[in-house]
């Protein structure tokens, strides 16, 4: 099967204990990659440039949304949590039906970095924009 970019349920969750508010209605997933900062040798300083890996750092993650009368709620409760409350994000793949598949689910552990709203005053959709600062590895079982 193959997957088309609307085929997914993105999920954020807010906070780590069992009553935690779940905002389920996201649009677009962006970052979570997880790169290496590679370090390179050159043996002798004159042999052929030599990868020998580095560090690896997971880049935020940006979820976005339409602003309606549902998540017009959502930007207080988020902004209270910026940078201090843990966030996961979750991804599962959907048919092109929007059932959830049997392929793994991804996730994402890290911590609210911001919440904004789009520029009022010109056309088209008002959208609300969250970023979540990940953890390098991501959570077993997501």
């Amino acid at each position: 099967m193959y997957f088309r970019s609307d085929m997914a349920k993105i999920t954020l969750k807010v906070g780590d204990d069992p009553n935690a508010i779940t905002y389920d209605d996201w649009k677009t997933f962006a970052g979570g990659d997880l790169v290496a900062d590679n370090q390179k040798t050159r043996p002798g300083n004159m042999g052929e440039e030599v990868d020998i890996g580095g560090q690896a750092s997971r880049s935020d993650i940006t979820l976005t949304t339409q602003l309606t009368d549902v998540t017009a709620a959502w930007v207080t409760a988020i902004e209270d949590t910026v940078g201090v409350e843990d966030a996961f994000v979750g991804v599962q793949l959907l048919t092109r039906k929007k059932i959830a598949t049997n392929q793994p689910k991804y996730g994402f552990n890290g911590t609210v970095k911001s919440v904004a709203l789009s520029d009022f005053g010109g056309t088209g959709e008002a959208m609300i924009t969250v970023v979540v600062s990940c953890n390098e590895t991501a959570p077993t079982g997501a």
